[in-house]
């Protein structure tokens, strides 16, 4: 059985570095997890303030840790390191494959009468 891989004493998310500065270590339900200690500058424009965190293996390996001290902290709203895409208009299917009730058909034409019946 191979040994799990340590994160590296420092990583980056977007320009962003952290340094993992330590480890602590507890059980929950029985299982043991490792909360690291880690240490960043703030991503808020013109804050330059250092910070402290912790976070799991998991949450360093897929890059999912705080970016903000806590001045700045805003939940929900993405640091904007990077430049926003523009929304795509939504394609719209051309009208002859749209069914036949969503179709802009106009004035329906007048049908023709019908003929009479030779069982009569």
């Amino acid at each position: 059985m191979s040994k799990p891989s340590n994160p590296p004493r420092w990583f980056k998310v977007g320009e962003q570095e952290y340094r993992i500065v330590g480890v602590e270590g507890y059980w929950r339900e029985d299982r043991y997890i490792e909360l690291h200690a880690i240490e960043a500058v703030c991503a808020h424009p013109g804050c330059s303030r250092v910070f402290r965190a912790a976070a799991t293996k998991t949450a360093i390996n897929k890059r999912a840790v705080r970016r903000r001290c806590s001045w700045h902290k805003a939940p929900g709203s993405p640091v904007g390191d990077r430049q926003k895409k523009k929304a795509k208009p939504l394609a719209r299917k051309p009208e002859r494959l749209l069914p036949r009730r969503k179709r802009n058909l106009g004035p329906r034409a007048p049908k023709p009468p019908e003929r009479p019946s030779y069982l009569d």
